[in-house]
């Protein structure tokens, strides 16, 4: 299975920030390509392609407005490709995950997680949205968690759910 993970820096802190002392050599995008072909790997097959953008509250905010119908920013989005098709083994393109530095940082001091395990949740989370789970009733929401909480754990990632509630 052949997992593609094209990512586009839109605010070079992703680039700066000191995620982790114990991480500071391996760059932020090597963990997000990881993070993301851990989650597809657990539920999907066949290869694929996701992107990534790694923005800012500015950036997702105009998004979450333009396709949300919220004007305010959030941690993450995600958006299905409506024009997936198979080639071979291969879905050329699934879709994409936009996440924002700004909230990544808050929420992870609001809530005492790392910032580096609540981007990697976040990212995990995205990609579930783009393989086609959502957590629209109890039980939906019931299965991601349950989903999340288990490719973190094989990623050394606490239970984000532990003490908090749902993203």
């Amino acid at each position: 299975m052949t997992v593609q993970v094209d990512i586009s820096i839109h605010d070079n802190r992703w680039h700066t920030h000191r995620w982790q002392p114990t991480d500071s050599n391996v760059p932020v995008t090597t963990v997000v390509a990881d993070a993301v072909k851990t989650a597809v790997a657990t539920l999907h097959t066949g290869g694929c392609e996701i992107s990534v953008v790694l923005a800012n509250d500015d950036f997702i905010r105009h998004l979450n407005r333009r396709y949300g119908h919220k004007d305010t920013p959030t941690n993450v989005l995600s958006f299905v490709a409506r024009d997936a098709y198979m080639v071979g083994d291969m879905v050329e393109n699934l879709g994409d995950i936009v996440v924002a530095f700004d909230t990544v940082i808050r929420e992870s001091q609001q809530q005492g997680k790392p910032p580096l395990h609540h981007c990697i949740h976040l990212l995990v989370h995205g990609t579930l949205h783009l393989l086609g789970l959502n957590h629209k009733t109890c039980e939906d929401a019931e299965q991601m968690e349950g989903l999340e909480t288990h490719i973190l754990a094989k990623m050394g990632i606490d239970d984000p759910y532990a003490n908090t509630d749902v993203i």
